[in-house]
């Protein structure tokens, strides 16, 4: 009964993550087919640089996991099972870790958003173009967006399309204030008219989006922090106990169903994890 119970719940586990993987990767996919009205120029052969909402070697802590995960298996002599729910954790973990910081690189860009539009109405109320605004706006912005800004007006007084560059822009940033921003400057490259008041908006509007995330950031942080303590508390037991009782721990752990127990705890940990984050995700 235990061996199905366990077999049950290392099937859940891995079949959470790879629909975890499967949903990630068609939203990506639908994101870029959305995306494919705006691009004018298909040739998909130009370097683009990225403002990387996570990490550039983001795979680098997969194969970690799993290369330590290998070690104990081969060299250690932990047993396969124990290896394998190890394993689903460290992913879990990771991808957890990549996420949290994703928000937090996406919500910086978008303050610096923020920040940079209020340098460009600044500067077209005082008379200056947009080029020039942007140009303004680039030199003054911190990293990473004052790079991607000077690409931007590079790219534009070397003879590209405003709408060209723009799109390169948000191709590069991949959030909806940087194509709300690229699109109204397209829009004003096409229409003309007043700019600085419809920027203002834009702001406003980013100001709102930054404000509504923090919000949702700090009340479901508290749900984590919950589910993480008690997590923390579980291993805190199992030391504890160790540490008290030696030889009946180490009989536990070296018996093939204590294994077991311990595996399947482990998968349930990353099933809780994995749940945890998919109902503190509020996406709007």
């Amino acid at each position: 009964m235990l061996d199905l119970l366990l077999a049950g719940a290392l099937a859940v586990g891995l079949g959470a993550l790879a629909w975890y993987v499967y949903s990630r990767r068609l939203r990506s996919v639908s994101v870029e087919r959305l995306s494919e009205p705006f691009i004018e120029d298909e040739e998909l052969g130009e370097v683009v640089r990225s403002a990387g909402l996570t990490p550039r070697h983001a795979w680098l802590p997969y194969a970690l996991v799993a290369a330590l995960a290998l070690s104990l298996w081969a060299f250690a002599e932990w047993e396969p099972l124990f290896c394998l729910a190890l394993l689903l954790v460290g992913f879990v973990a990771v991808a957890l870790a990549l996420g949290s910081l994703a928000k937090r690189r996406a919500i910086k860009l978008e303050v610096q958003l923020t920040e940079a539009i209020d340098l460009i109405v600044g500067s077209l109320h005082a008379g200056a173009g947009m080029l020039d605004s942007l140009d303004n706006a680039a030199r003054e912005v911190r990293e990473p967006l004052g790079s991607h800004l000077r690409d931007l007006v590079g790219a534009i007084r070397l003879g590209d399309m405003p709408q060209d560059a723009l799109e390169d822009l948000y191709r590069a940033i991949p959030l909806e204030s940087y194509r709300l921003f690229a699109f109204t400057l397209s829009v004003h490259e096409e229409t003309g008219g007043s700019l600085a008041p419809t920027l203002s908006m834009v702001a406003m509007s980013v100001r709102d989006t930054v404000d509504l995330k923090r919000r949702i950031n700090a009340e479901t942080t508290q749900a984590q922090f919950s589910v993480l303590g008690i997590l923390a508390i579980t291993y805190g037991i199992a030391f504890i106990t160790w540490q008290t009782h030696p030889d009946r721990f180490e009989d536990f752990v070296g018996d093939e169903a204590g294994i077991k127990i311990i595996a399947a705890a482990l998968v349930l940990q990353a099933l809780g994890l994995f749940w945890m984050t998919r109902l503190t995700r509020i996406r709007f």
